[in-house]
């Protein structure tokens, strides 16, 4: 099943601050690079992040890419651990703290 609609996500970061594993799902390229900063405030050491997005070989549009992902979330200190099909329709990419930076955000 895939997620409807556009949600905002919520600029109270505490909401998944104690979160093990964050799971992001966006269509549109604008949409997360709106939210980019809020997830990443909100990203505990320890937590991994999903950020997830239709694949185009399920037949879907979008105009975010995992190089366009890389291209957002590295520089602010999180690196990419993993791809996966999520399923038929859904790609994700795996982010978590660079080890070098997990001390400083304690």
């Amino acid at each position: 099943m895939e997620p409807s609609g556009r949600r905002k996500l919520c600029s109270d970061t505490k909401v998944f601050a104690g979160a093990d594993v964050v799971l992001a799902f966006y269509r549109r390229h604008a949409d997360l690079s709106d939210d980019v900063t809020t997830l990443v405030s909100g990203l505990a050491v320890t937590s991994s992040l999903w950020v997830c997005w239709p694949r185009r070989a399920g037949g879907h549009r979008s105009d975010i890419t995992d190089n366009l992902l890389r291209e957002l979330l590295l520089p602010t200190g999180l690196v990419d651990v993993k791809v996966a099909a999520l399923s038929q329709d859904w790609s994700g990419l795996k982010f978590m703290w660079r080890k070098e930076l997990r001390h400083l955000r304690v």
